[in-house]
């Protein structure tokens, strides 16, 4: 019973791993139930090899596509016409054997020739009308796929002919009919190079038919017919070798020949205008980084971002610049209020600037502790919280009671009052949640025993846990290390020699006229630019 099915042209559907085969049964074997293809086909591309075998058990779906009776039939079929075209040519020899010459007649075509026609399999003496006839009667029993399949793979013998000698003349010499779709193969078939045989190869004393239904054929459609058609699979088995490839574009050679072409390119053109940080004088002086010089040599020199060096003075050299200040008419008072607002400018900066304080922002307002001591530090402390308080800040100010505190520090106190700051005298009152921003003004330049106090101790252990940045407004420059850690440190009108635990060091212009630094003999002259606080960068230490 198995044996029946040889010579069908079968369909297997082996699943999406395996893939579609097609092919013709040559074996059938029900022990190891399997089946075994010729002239195989997987997923319409040709199999390299002779032979597949196919077990039942990745075989999902199985369609006949043509019975052995139809095979057989068609066999038959092509070895008469085979047959019959050999009596035609023999009839045809002359006494001597050899072929008469071919005579022209009037006719169709672009050289008046008539067509002989031929059958879809190629053979003369049978009208082409009559096998399509019969193999449209084979599709309909086997299924409209079975044709397209059988052209590929059953009857239909190939040739190494190339596709621009279809609608040329045939083996014979016999001219093909140029004008008409009967005997020629399909827009598939014309462009493969494995051509069917029923068409030979061109003579040599023709040429080629441009005309195509009394029309120029056209170029575009022959230029598409070759970028769709199928890949060979002899094509598909190569592999591309890109480097080869990228080796044969010269892109020195191509730019360079880009330039030639547009030789205006490579011109350098003059602007018209200079930049906003170009100079436009031709005769100026070198700029001079070291504008600031003090009387005596400094410990520590810093610089601005610009470049420019700011030397450090000495805790006295600071005493007598401020009395000269406060000579002049800039009182103690005033120059509290100026460190006050550049401190609390810094601070805003810190905690986000407008980004957090925003009308639409209310709801998470920042809050900052403002730490302060019993002298003139802890007064530019209150007057630093003073203008965080009417920013909208949250401020809490710790200052310890005392018996008798400096009349700076109870007049700043006084007006931090009328603020909605809350001010602390326990460390107790500090806010036990997380804050924002710690500003610490506990240590003077000259109170180093306060750090014995209980209550100095609590507050560096409040500071510890909270774990928030601390920033520092004017630290004292003895201690080598600090209880409470700064991450920046701002010092007024020019630092003093702060160690590298101070964190990073600002300056904030306090105002002070260039003549009151000459008065203790020292040439200045600003730093700041358009700002009133710039940062600093140590530069050497000795």
């Amino acid at each position: 019973m198995a044996e029946g099915y040889v010579g069908s042209v079968i369909s297997v559907d082996c699943g999406p791993t395996l893939g579609v085969y097609q092919g013709c049964v040559i074996r059938v074997n029900k022990e190891e139930q399997t089946i075994t293809l010729r002239d195989s086909f997987r997923n319409g591309l040709k199999c390299q090899v002779p032979e597949i075998t196919l077990s039942a058990i990745d075989i999902k779906d199985l369609k006949i596509l043509k019975s052995p009776e139809n095979g057989k039939k068609k066999k038959e079929q092509s070895s008469g016409d085979s047959k019959k075209s050999e009596q035609i040519g023999d009839a045809r020899k002359t006494p001597n054997g050899e072929y008469p010459k071919k005579q022209s007649y009037p006719g169709k075509g672009q050289n008046g020739e008539i067509a002989a026609k031929r059958g879809q399999n190629g053979h003369v003496g049978k009208p082409a009308n009559e096998d399509s006839k019969k193999n449209g009667n084979d599709s309909r029993k086997n299924g409209s796929d079975s044709r397209k399949f059988l052209e590929q793979m059953g009857d239909v013998r190939t040739s190494q002919m190339s596709p621009r000698d279809f609608g040329n003349r045939d083996q014979n010499g016999e001219v093909m009919n140029g004008g008409s779709r009967e005997g020629t193969p399909t827009k598939m078939g014309r462009k493969r190079h494995n051509s069917f045989s029923g068409f030979g190869r061109r003579s040599q004393n023709t040429t080629p038919k441009k005309f195509e239904n009394g029309r120029p054929r056209s170029k575009t459609k022959l230029e598409n017919n070759n970028t769709f058609s199928p890949i060979s699979p002899t094509v598909m088995n190569e592999e591309f070798d890109f480097e080869k490839n990228l080796a044969l574009f010269d892109k020195a050679a191509i730019f360079e020949e880009l330039d030639m072409l547009n030789g205006q390119v490579s011109e350098t053109k003059k602007p018209q205008n200079y930049r906003h940080d170009e100079n436009i004088l031709g005769d100026q002086e070198a700029v001079v980084y070291r504008q600031i010089i003090v009387p005596q040599q400094s410990s520590m020199e810093f610089n601005t971002d610009c470049g420019l060096v700011v030397p450090s003075i000495s805790l006295e050299l600071r005493r007598r610049l401020y009395g000269a200040a406060e000579k002049c008419g800039l009182s103690d008072e005033k120059q509290l209020e100026v460190i006050g607002m550049c401190s609390s400018q810094m601070a805003l900066q810190l905690l986000g600037g407008s980004s957090r304080l925003n009308p639409r922002n209310t709801h998470q307002m920042p809050s900052v502790v403002v730490l302060c001591g019993p002298h003139r530090q802890g007064a530019q402390g209150i007057s630093c919280a003073r203008h965080l308080a009417n920013k909208g800040v949250n401020v809490t100010v710790f200052l310890p009671s005392f018996k008798k505190m400096l009349e700076c520090l109870t007049l700043e106190l006084q007006m931090f009052n009328m603020t909605d700051g809350v001010h602390t005298p326990i460390h107790t009152g500090l806010p036990t949640e997380h804050v924002d921003l710690i500003i610490n003004t506990l240590d003077g330049q000259e109170s180093a025993f306060l750090r014995d106090q209980a209550w100095y101790r609590s507050v560096v252990q409040w500071v510890a846990q909270n774990k928030a940045p601390v920033l520092a407004v004017d630290p004292p420059c003895n201690p080598p290390n600090y209880p409470i850690q700064p991450k920046w440190s701002l010092s007024p009108a020019l630092p003093l020699a702060l160690p590298e635990a101070a964190g990073t060091l600002y300056l904030c212009d306090m105002g002070i006229p260039s003549k009151v630094y000459a008065e203790v003999g020292i040439k200045y002259k600003s730093p700041f630019g358009h700002k009133c606080v710039i940062a600093l960068h140590h530069i050497n230490a000795s």
